[in-house]
């Protein structure tokens, strides 16, 4: 029998945190900026029409969250470390021994599983 590599059916990403490219700041992305910005004014109005001081604008986003880059070994948060994901595969470009020993996905509680022959065995991995 033809053993499969593990590599075949996961992969193991490293993606940056939101502090790494953010000279300082947490960075967001544009939906959560937008949210955090309409909370920001929503905050404001109410003070202001309540005779308190004025909180100020929200401040102009500096550059928006970027997962994909590399982790930032400077950060002063993960330290360089950047947040791992397991990741599954995608089946359809699996080779032909990732074919041969491939043997099903199954969901439990929302969360997959890739099966696969080893050794006779069925064996299964899950992203993380």
């Amino acid at each position: 029998m033809v053993k499969p590599l593990i590599e075949e059916f996961v992969e193991r990403r490293i993606y940056s945190c939101r502090h790494c490219h953010g000279n300082g700041q947490m960075l967001m992305t544009p939906a959560e900026y937008a949210k955090a910005k309409q909370a920001h004014n929503s905050k404001r109005a109410k003070k202001i029409a309540a005779g308190k001081a004025d909180i100020g604008d929200f401040p102009p986003a500096v550059r928006r969250y970027e997962a994909k880059k590399p982790p930032n070994p400077e950060c002063p948060k993960c330290h360089g470390e950047g947040i791992k994901k397991t990741l599954l595969r995608d089946t359809r470009t699996l080779t032909p021994r990732g074919l041969y020993a491939f043997a099903g996905v199954k969901l439990v509680n929302g969360r997959a599983f890739v099966m696969y022959w080893e050794d006779g065995v069925i064996r299964e991995v899950s992203e993380a």
